[in-house]
């Protein structure tokens, strides 16, 4: 794609992630956002008058078959994922897809029958894509954070061997009633907020490995979780899906990456990294609040202000974040999409991140559910 040629995007869904997805790309120069799809076109004028984006449509295949539309931006309910980046694909069209890429949504599966479903799930996407010739470019934005990037670059300076590395996203849930079900979620606090997690875990691995020209590979997978139910922390208080989560992810040089995530936690979100290598030690939160703090004599004093993700209330000291979208590397990862797509190559975050992920996850609630310790299929058995 010529260099002076704007990148046409159209969003598919019109919710929380279809917005913070439009403000990165804005940052980005020689991008277009042309339109935006949601189910209804209510739904989609009302978030198309929000974004400024000039077209709104009930229905995403119209943006699959608009040639002024280069790429898609799949910002669905997982449950839609491999709906919509298949029709991408057999439109043309490149694909930024929200995190995670698939996942099983249907009551009463059995987790080893959920695995066999996402196995089946990515196989069928992969197909897809590589018959397609697109790009594909999976939304982790851990993978771009400044903290995961300078984590990276001192590890590199160092040529340092990872031996320990521990990630962690947890906070006091969603409010949306459906991520409390998994036949619309397709899992809980390990997929929803876990998944971070476990892609730095992977991303940093897979970078040491290229450095020192090795294959370090993820082998085995160790986990438990808490179940949901009345005292699930949601609000209403039920769901199915799992409010707390811990895996370890063995991987074949002997290290090991611990994730924990968990909907139980008040008083805002933990973005932890921590990484212990042969010669440094590496601890981080991926969003500083400790930069600028306010003080607010009573609630009603900043009603209606975010000044930090998940925070319970406004009133006293709080810390509040400061370009929270860059510190989360949103923008930085809709750069590196857009480079991709010119250039025709595999961004930093893409299919192989997605896939990895989607199978540590699923087999990590096998392994939970049957108290076992779980073999990862290596690539090539896949």
């Amino acid at each position: 794609m010529p260099e002076s040629s704007p990148i046409g995007i159209g969003i598919v869904g019109a919710g929380f992630a279809a917005r913070f997805h439009a403000r990165a790309l804005r940052t980005v120069p020689g991008v277009e956002i042309r339109a935006i799809a949601a189910r209804s076109e209510t739904t989609a004028r009302i978030a198309a008058a929000e974004l400024g984006i000039p077209h709104a449509v009930d229905d995403y295949l119209r943006l699959c078959a608009d040639p002024e539309i280069d790429a898609l931006c799949v910002c669905v309910p997982g449950a839609l994922h491999e709906e919509v980046i298949v029709a991408a694909a057999r439109a043309g069209k490149h694909v930024i897809c929200e995190k995670p890429l698939t996942g099983a949504y249907r009551e009463g599966a059995s987790a080893a029958e959920a695995l066999a479903e996402v196995r089946a799930s990515t196989a069928r996407i992969t197909r897809e894509v590589r018959r397609a010739g697109i790009v594909f470019c999976y939304a982790e934005n851990w993978v771009y954070a400044p903290v995961v990037e300078r984590t990276r670059a001192l590890l590199d300076h160092a040529d340092a061997r990872m031996l320990d590395i521990r990630a962690e996203q947890s906070h006091s849930g969603s409010h949306a009633p459906s991520a409390r079900y998994r036949v619309h979620a397709g899992g809980g606090a390990l997929l929803t907020l876990g998944s971070h997690a476990v892609a730095c875990v992977l991303e940093l691995t897979a970078a040491e490995a290229e450095r020192r020209g090795e294959r370090i590979v993820p082998t085995a997978v160790v986990a438990s979780v808490a179940p949901g139910g009345p005292r699930a922390p949601f609000a209403g208080g039920s769901g199915d899906v799992e409010t707390w989560a811990n895996a370890v992810i063995e991987f074949s040089d002997g290290s090991r990456g611990a994730v924990a995530a968990s909907f139980s936690m008040h008083g805002g979100v933990r973005n932890r990294l921590e990484v212990y290598a042969d010669t440094l030690a590496v601890r981080a939160e991926l969003v500083p609040t400790d930069t600028l703090e306010v003080f607010a004599a009573a609630p009603d004093v900043l009603a209606g202000l975010v000044l930090r993700e998940k925070v319970d209330s406004n009133a006293g000291w709080t810390g509040v974040e400061v370009e929270g979208d860059r510190w989360r590397g949103y923008p930085q990862e809709m750069a590196d999409f857009v480079g991709a797509i010119r250039g025709g190559h595999a961004p930093r975050s893409d299919l192989a991140l997605a896939r990895s992920v989607a199978e540590v996850v699923y087999s990590a609630y096998v392994a939970a559910e049957e108290g076992r310790r779980v073999m990862l299929p290596q690539e090539e058995e896949r």
